[in-house]
């Protein structure tokens, strides 16, 4: 009866290390802490890099914006594609290889603006084959023209937008090149060459954190938020149970009178060892 009420093993004593002669208690101190180091350290590791990256703490679940933030005046070359409002301002993305400013340079004259907007985004100077079937630039225009933001729904990919109107532009990754080293991807949709502007370029971009140790990182410090978050009440409660001046509650009569008698697994060994 005892055996089936408290188990033949892995029995552990209210300060949470096991009672069990067979286990080593500093081995189990061992991997409690070992456990707990990783945890915080995952933790810590998660917000560092979404401290650090770019776009910081903001995340968006619905990209877009409302289609009246844009001119009638850039909107009306766009008002007879569809796919303007499911990509721009819906925050979709086009058929990689259907933009014909894919394919399309003209060395360092122009910009590119919001089709949305028309503000300035990106110099035709940093725009290069990608051969992604979209148009990629390696750098935006100088004054923060584009915003970030994480997207936790397409594995904490890093969105880019229009910081005036909103709009959907694409994402950003760190496999381009220039002197940034990036990929702005965008959708040719959410472009309108200018040729009459020429503005600089923005080097000093922020830190871009490849999108599968972001994602990797991210599902770490959140199983070790989760064990912090369960762990840290427990030894709390723990150290105010153990606190001097504290009466241990009565045990039941049941539980005392199992407590005289050894357990059968030790009187085994107590006989072999006789």
């Amino acid at each position: 009866v005892v055996i089936g009420l408290e188990g033949p093993a892995g029995r552990r004593g209210p300060s949470g290390m096991s009672e069990d002669p067979d286990e080593d208690p500093l081995l189990d101190r061992a991997k409690s802490i070992g456990c707990r180091f990783c945890a915080y350290a995952c933790a810590g590791a998660l917000l560092v890099v979404i401290s650090t990256s770019a776009g910081g703490w903001s995340f968006a679940l619905v990209t877009g914006t409302d289609a009246k933030h844009c001119s009638p005046e850039h909107l009306e070359p766009f008002a007879s594609r569809s796919t303007f409002a499911d990509v721009c301002t819906g925050g979709g993305t086009e058929t990689p290889g259907t933009s014909p400013l894919d394919k399309y340079y003209n060395g360092s004259v122009g910009v590119y603006r919001c089709a949305c907007c028309g503000e300035p985004l990106f110099p035709s100077s940093t725009k290069f084959n990608s051969g992604t079937g979209w148009p990629s630039f390696w750098a935006p225009v100088a004054g923060g023209a584009v915003g970030y933001s994480k997207e936790p729904l397409a594995m904490m990919a890093l969105e880019v937008h229009c910081s005036k109107c909103g709009a959907h532009l694409g994402h950003v990754f760190d496999d381009g090149r220039g002197d940034t080293g990036l990929r702005y991807c965008i959708n040719g949709v959410c472009l309108r060459y200018d040729a009459s502007l020429e503005l600089p370029v923005e080097t000093s971009v922020p830190w871009v954190a490849n999108s599968y140790l972001v994602l990797a990182v991210a599902i770490a410090g959140c199983c070790g938020c989760c064990f912090v978050t369960w762990d840290l009440p427990r030894r709390v409660v723990r150290c105010l149970e153990q606190r001097p001046g504290r009466e241990e509650p009565a045990m039941a009569p049941e539980q005392e009178e199992r407590t005289k008698w050894p357990r059968p697994d030790a009187l085994g060994r107590r006989e072999r060892s006789t």
